[in-house]
């Protein structure tokens, strides 16, 4: 019989998976970055009769910037230039650093499936005819896998006790607890 050779295709899906999550938000990152460099330049453009102006309700950031005048650059001013250079070297400090983080951090990280599919190192244990349990082999922790319902209930509360005494009472992320875990 002739075997076939498999042949290693990427569809979009594995693509995906290979780029993983923190690409994807630094791609994310780079392209409203570069969308919003590109609306602070002016194209040209046609200009098309407005048949009827309309009354506009003044924006909140309008407002703001009425009411604190320093902020608002004229067209053309060297402090309008400044603030569009100031901008995009602060989008490009931001993507440096997004990148580094990944590039330095996220990228090797193991796979989120490989963590989930890795089987825990359990006890080997030897039975004999009847079933009954003759040796029990374990290298450094003995362990052996049983179902949550067979744990005793003050063993659940010693360890929400220990962890987090609030359980009960918060929507599933402590803040309080989160400030105290920093310090």
């Amino acid at each position: 019989m002739r075997r076939k050779a498999k042949t290693k295709s990427l569809s979009f899906t594995k693509v995906l998976e290979l780029i993983g999550k923190p690409a994807f938000f630094l791609f994310t990152i780079v392209v409203v970055s570069l969308a919003t460099f590109l609306q602070l330049i002016k194209f040209p453009s046609l200009k098309l009769p407005n048949p009827k102006p309309r009354k506009r309700k003044a924006s909140v950031w309008r407002t703001f910037l009425k009411r604190n005048s320093w902020l608002q650059a004229k067209k053309g001013s060297p402090a309008g230039d400044r603030r569009v250079l100031m901008g995009t070297l602060l989008v490009f400090i931001f993507i440096f650093f997004a990148f580094n983080i990944y590039y330095f951090i996220l990228r090797d990280l193991p796979s989120i499936t490989l963590l989930t599919d890795s089987p825990p190192s359990l006890s080997t244990k030897i039975y004999d005819r009847s079933g009954e349990l003759l040796y029990q082999i374990y290298k450094d922790e003995n362990r052996s896998l049983i179902k949550l319902d067979q744990l005793p209930k003050y063993l659940k509360d010693a360890t929400l006790a220990t962890e987090d005494k609030n359980f009960y009472h918060h929507f599933g992320v402590d803040p309080l607890g989160i400030i105290r875990a920093t310090f």
